[in-house]
């Protein structure tokens, strides 16, 4: 079965593999004060934040989601696989990022809407997707 993911640069592209959906184990996850888990799957990843903030994922084959997040000073994107729990994080386009930057916004994610993030996966990976391509991701709404 073929899906349609979200690429860094904003394109869609088909991908193909096994898309059998399985329950996430949310409910040992550490959830944040205010986040709400509405649908954990491999497929779906749904939340919401303090009831007004919205989060919609169809992970990739793979397992990855992606979002933007900040945190003070540090803008990037952090990658969460649905599946491991493993956790990249890399600059946004044309951003420097440090690595204290990325391992604070990987932080920012699981202690809001990523609470499946295993720490002690970390990768940083310091170039833009423009250097060195970036992995697909799932699509979000």
């Amino acid at each position: 079965m073929a899906r349609v993911v979200a690429q860094p640069d904003g394109q869609q592209q088909m991908q193909s593999g096994t898309t059998d959906c399985a329950p996430l184990p949310w409910q040992q996850w550490q959830l944040p004060s205010g986040l709400e888990v509405l649908e954990a799957t491999t497929c779906e990843y749904r939340c919401s934040l303090y009831g007004s903030s919205r989060y919609h994922y169809h992970p990739s084959v793979e397992g990855w989601v992606a979002d933007y997040f900040i945190q003070g000073d540090a803008h990037a994107i952090v990658y969460w696989n649905v599946r491991t729990g493993a956790v990249m994080v890399r600059p946004r386009h044309g951003e420097d990022l440090s690595a204290e930057g990325a391992r604070e916004a990987a932080e920012w994610a699981r202690a809001t809407i990523y609470p499946g993030i295993d720490m002690s996966t970390l990768q940083l990976d310091l170039r833009s997707c423009d250097e060195q391509p970036c992995p697909p991701w799932g699509a979000s709404e």
